[in-house]
């Protein structure tokens, strides 16, 4: 398939590239802290990159200015926050921040927002650096159920078969992990998402992080 070629090609481009800056040319630039000749490789490995994505010509593409929108849209968790946001509320491929200060409730508003993108038959995947991945389910717990998190133990019988109405009144489904802050990357989260295709066929329409920071 094509863009698996493209994305092999690219890559060995890349090492050969870079791998000049190992011969003997540049070496010898290194010794004599001429470092132009370093520049130059660098500089000319950089360039190889996939720009099949080259742009839309303005003035010979204004029909595309009244196309009809017709992209899916998500939800901010908040139906007359959505009408101001994008017109109907986020898009797939949108980033969506909330900003505000310690303590505010930013965390259980996140857990509203995937609550709701779920009742919209999406699959959400809710990362969180903050507490435990089992904390962070109680709480979509409470939003579901509308239950007391503290009467859980007293009321779980209900609670049980509230969340399962919940599970059967939609298609949308949610994954909740938790990572130390200072032990997760983008490249982390990449492979959780890869993986749960790979072995799940799994792939989020909604990616939550708490917090992105």
């Amino acid at each position: 398939e094509l863009p698996i070629v493209k994305s092999m090609l690219i890559e060995w481009a890349k090492n050969k590239a870079y791998g000049e800056i190992y011969d003997n040319d540049a070496y010898q630039s290194w010794v004599r802290k001429d470092y132009t000749k370093l520049e130059e490789v660098i500089d000319k490995a950089k360039r190889i990159t996939d720009i099949s994505n080259s742009g839309i010509r303005f003035f010979d593409n204004i029909d595309l200015l009244f196309k009809k929108d017709e992209t899916e849209k998500l939800t901010t968790g908040f139906k007359m926050l959505d009408v101001y946001i994008n017109c109907g509320g986020p898009s797939k491929g949108d980033v969506f921040v909330w900003m505000g200060p310690t303590g505010r409730g930013k965390s259980v508003l996140l857990v509203h927002n995937g609550k709701t993108s779920m009742e919209k038959g999406l699959k959400v995947l809710h990362i969180t650096l903050e507490m435990t991945a089992e904390k962070t389910m109680e709480r979509y717990m409470g939003s579901i159920t509308e239950e007391k998190i503290s009467t859980k133990h007293d009321r779980r019988e209900a609670i049980e078969q509230k969340l399962l109405k919940a599970k059967s009144s939609t298609n949308g489904d949610l994954i909740v992990a938790s990572y130390p802050p200072d032990e997760i990357s983008v490249d982390t989260i990449r492979q959780l998402i890869d993986y749960q295709k790979r072995t799940h066929n799994w792939k989020p329409d909604v990616l939550i992080v708490d917090y992105i920071e």
